[in-house]
């Protein structure tokens, strides 16, 4: 049986990004606007201001590239595809 792996990166709440648009999701749901302005939008990946995307955005899956060479099985990731305001990355193996 094979292995599975990932790479996660987790942002904190303390990340200014993540406060601007936190804030944005918030007022529009205690305004009952239903759809997210564009750029808040983009940043949840989901138009609608749900708040279960205050939490889920802070663990997001990071771009890699797997490339097994030498008996060697190995996960390669770009610094430059790493989401803004990600502190930590978590390489999982399951």
């Amino acid at each position: 049986m094979g292995m599975f792996s990932k790479v996660v990166g987790y942002r904190t709440e303390d990340d200014d990004t993540y406060k601007k648009h936190a804030k944005v999701l918030i007022a529009c749901k205690e305004a009952g606007i239903k759809i997210l302005p564009e750029e808040t939008a983009k940043y949840f990946q989901w138009e609608y201001p749900e708040e279960y995307l205050l939490k889920e955005v802070l663990e997001i899956e990071v771009p890699n590239k797997k490339i097994n060479e030498d008996d060697s099985d190995i996960i390669e990731v770009k610094v430059s595809d790493i989401p803004e305001g990600v502190e930590v990355l978590r390489f999982v193996n399951k």
